[in-house]
């Protein structure tokens, strides 16, 4: 009777899952182990406190497991901007069985996750208080917002030109991205400018437009935290002042949403002259696809301003445009503006593969600009001269010249259409005084290490291919002996019927096929390529087969993750130390054959090659300049790119 009653209770416990195979603990010790060895010196690892099967990830993703799993989630950059990579790792809690998946967004609803033991954040990169609030600053208030007077010792009106023709406009983005993401920084970031442009350059309050997270919703948008310890508490969290410079009045004018972007430049574009003048500066996180290349700029909830949207809602502006960006993967924006052809110079901090860096109270490129402009460093209490010709302006080439060394991880970026020599001259900050705009635009000298500007611009081929391509009418009867091709140089964007025909798509960059692209089954065949660029001169063969993404409009995006399939074993590049004095080591994971290595310097210039059939080879790069570097690997099944550090 005895037995009988121990194994109907041990049958209740099984059955109310107390009985699991797998303890948390030892799932987390499991999720650590499995990628402690390629954790950076700063990084967090949270986990989820209960097993479950659906991970909600921001901007209305999901992960859906086959099975009960402990759900572990590590920031391996917990100091930038999103997005940047991350990891998701499930241990199946009946075997301990472990996956992982690599995104660049992080969870939804941070406050329900757990920052866990084996978090490593250096301690003098948060503050530990109680209340987990930063710290107060010299030039912050107590939840360390920047305060409304920085400028004060700067004679107002002191940056206006005296031959500025027309009227001068701004609008300044910060998306937020969610509640929880959405940090100091990006406030500081806006009202430093925004009292730069009132009190320096005395712009009319009725020609600045503020679109900030949520706008003037009094819900709690703003997030004070940055204990990764403790992370996110609803003393936290506070609604965003809306007076950026403490005059009394609303400065902001709506939500960062595409509705409300949209009607803005429209009512510009109706507005503004040939003679004004706009300044447009972004903020916060910058969205990139689950290659790493970037897309666009996260809006408020997670929304995505795309590079083609935010193109189209410049496009037809009579008044020359000088546009800033700080945010993560900015540089993507650069050839949607440059295809254009009209009157705008822009400046990122960082190219459309890459992530910028971001501090507590303010983000680095934004700042030094801030700095330039204004010709003051609040922080430091002294004057800056970026005026490097003494014509008493501050020019766009000569901000972005102060401002591109401001992280040593940022690969700042710099376009201009108009510019001579590659953007040696170019628009004033806020007025246009000269006659250079008949020159015909060139790229500038700044934009690096992008294959796709390598394929555009300087392959040298008799037949280079259109940067972009859009298929919309039904391809009907081609192809029928071969393939027929239709090639990109950058993007290429499907959206028609396949009727009858062979059809193989490549580009360099993307290929997407949007809702409404059909191949009929019965007569017509179709293939994908994406193609990569390996050299300014030369491009090499297929990056990877069949590799194209679908795009669907108001879907929600699932990813289903079968814990039950072995996993795929994924191609790596290990590189150390990195920052490196100059030799280097480097180890190859799961690449098939040759190993074909190049590095890459800030120019786009190939400074060092070599062919390895070795899992591991050792580079001497002593004799190189200190500064960024590219290390670009192509072999038979994957091509690499991953950044290096002279110093």
């Amino acid at each position: 009777m005895k037995k009988l009653v121990l194994l109907f209770f041990s049958f209740l416990l099984y059955a109310s899952g107390m009985y699991a195979a797998v303890t948390q603990s030892a799932a987390m010790e499991k999720a650590y182990n499995y990628v402690k060895g390629s954790l950076p010196s700063e990084y967090t690892f949270m986990y989820y406190p209960t097993k479950t099967r659906t991970i909600e990830m921001a901007g209305n993703r999901k992960i859906s497991l086959s099975e009960d799993c402990w759900c572990f989630f590590v920031d391996k950059a917990p100091k930038a901007n999103w997005g940047h990579p991350c990891i998701y790792i499930y241990v199946t809690a009946s075997t301990g069985k472990v996956k992982s998946t690599i995104k660049y967004i992080p969870p939804k609803g941070m406050k329900n996750w757990k920052s866990s033991s084996y978090t490593k954040i250096e301690n003098n990169a948060v503050n530990k208080s109680a209340t987990n609030k930063v710290s107060q600053q010299s030039y912050t208030d107590e939840n360390g917002l920047v305060l409304p007077n920085l400028y004060s010792s700067v004679t107002a009106g002191s940056r206006v030109t005296k031959d500025r023709k027309g009227k001068s406009y701004a609008v300044i983005i910060s998306g937020g991205a969610n509640a929880d993401n959405n940090h100091v920084r990006y406030w500081n970031d806006c009202s430093i400018l925004y009292q730069i442009l009132r009190r320096l350059y005395s712009i009319p309050r009725e020609n600045i437009y503020v679109y900030m997270s949520d706008g003037l919703d009094t819900a709690h948008d703003l997030h004070l935290g940055t204990n990764p310890e403790t992370f996110y508490k609803p003393e936290d969290y506070i609604d965003s002042p809306t007076d950026l410079d403490a005059d009394g009045n609303d400065d902001i004018s709506g939500d960062a949403s595409f509705n409300s972007l949209n009607n803005c430049f429209s009512q510009l574009k109706n507005t503004l002259k040939e003679e004004d003048h706009l300044y447009i500066f972004t903020t916060d996180h910058g969205s990139c696809d689950d290659a790493g290349v970037g897309n666009g700029l996260y809006l408020w909830d997670f929304n995505i301003l795309t590079m083609s949207d935010f193109a189209t809602m410049l496009k037809g502006i009579k008044a020359p445009i000088d546009i800033v960006m700080e945010q993560c993967y900015s540089g993507c924006f650069i050839h949607p503006i440059e295809e254009l052809g009209q009157k705008i110079t822009i400046a990122t901090a960082a190219h459309r593969k890459e992530t910028s860096v971001g501090y507590t109270y303010y983000n680095p490129f934004a700042y030094k600009w801030a700095c330039a402009i204004s010709g003051y460093d609040f922080i430091n209490k002294k004057t800056v001269n970026a005026d490097t010709d003494d014509d008493g302006e501050i020019t766009m080439v000569e901000a972005f010249q102060y401002s591109k060394d401001a992280h040593p991880d940022d690969v700042a970026q710099y376009w201009s259409f108009g510019g001579v020599d590659y953007g040696e001259e170019t628009v004033d900050v806020f007025s246009e005084n000269s006659s250079y705009w008949l020159v015909v635009g060139q790229l500038g000298n700044y934009q690096t290490v992008d294959e796709t500007v390598g394929c555009d611009y300087r392959c040298g081929r008799s037949r280079a291919p259109a940067k972009c391509l859009n298929l919309t009418t039904t391809i009907s009867n081609m192809g029928q002996n071969d393939y027929y091709t239709y090639m990109a140089g950058h993007n290429l964007t499907a959206n028609c019927k396949i009727t009858n025909s062979k059809i193989r798509l490549q580009a360099y960059d993307k290929i997407i096929l949007k809702k409404g692209f059909r191949v009929s089954q019965s007569d017509s065949k179709f293939k994908a390529d994406k193609l990569v660029c390996t050299s300014s001169s030369t491009r090499s063969g297929e990056l990877q087969q069949d590799e194209f993404e679908y795009e669907y409009v108001n879907r929600e995006q699932i990813e289903y993750v079968n814990m039950d399939e072995d996993p795929l074993a994924e191609s790596d590049m290990q590189l150390y130390p990195n920052p490196s004095d100059g030799v280097v080591s480097i180890a190859f994971e799961n690449m098939d054959g040759e190993k074909h290595l190049s590095v890459i310097n800030a120019r786009g210039e190939i400074v060092y090659k070599n062919t390895y059939e070795e899992e591991y080879a050792e580079l001497n790069l002593s004799n190189l300049v200190h500064g960024v570097y590219f290390v670009q690997v192509v072999s038979q099944n994957n091509t690499l790119m991953k950044k290096l550090i002279l110093r």
